[in-house]
């Protein structure tokens, strides 16, 4: 029983040991197309220092037990109306990592746009815009929309 230790031992190590070396494959990025209701928007104000002066968040009620809808394409941003009536005109945009540009269809101009969280299940887009009176930036969250 001694004699077989060494060898019980090894066959162990040699199991954890291939265990640890072994790398899951990455998650696939949850898919950025698809329909997302819009649930609110939070507003940062910053201050000549970069700090943030004030923070507020407007929520979005259903309406009559729909939401307004970010409709994503592989090639066009279009928003749409509780009662399903398109807002807006389906807009190209290109995306390169989680940078966005969508000419003319955030009308503020933003200075820049990104995506700082997408998930199976929500959807997070920040604007930068800069103004002479300061910095401000604002991030839509969304839940994507089950057919």
């Amino acid at each position: 029983m001694l004699r077989s230790l060494p060898a019980v031992l090894v066959g162990a190590l040699l199991v954890t040991a291939s265990a640890c070396g072994k790398k899951d494959a990455p998650r696939p990025e949850p898919s950025f197309t698809g329909r997302w209701d819009y649930l609110s928007v939070t507003t940062f104000v910053y201050n000549s220092t970069g700090t943030v002066a004030s923070q507020y968040t407007q929520t979005f009620p259903l309406q009559n037990g729909r939401h307004s809808v970010l409709a994503v394409t592989p090639t066009t941003l279009q928003y749409f109306l509780p009662d399903g009536t398109a807002f807006l005109t389906p807009t190209p945009y290109t995306r390169a990592g989680a940078t966005l540009t969508a000419d003319g269809f955030w009308t503020s101009n933003p200075s820049s746009t990104a995506i700082t969280q997408l998930t199976d299940a929500e959807l997070t887009i920040r604007h930068e815009y800069q103004r002479s009176s300061g910095r401000l930036a604002e991030e839509e969250h969304y839940a994507r929309r089950n057919p």
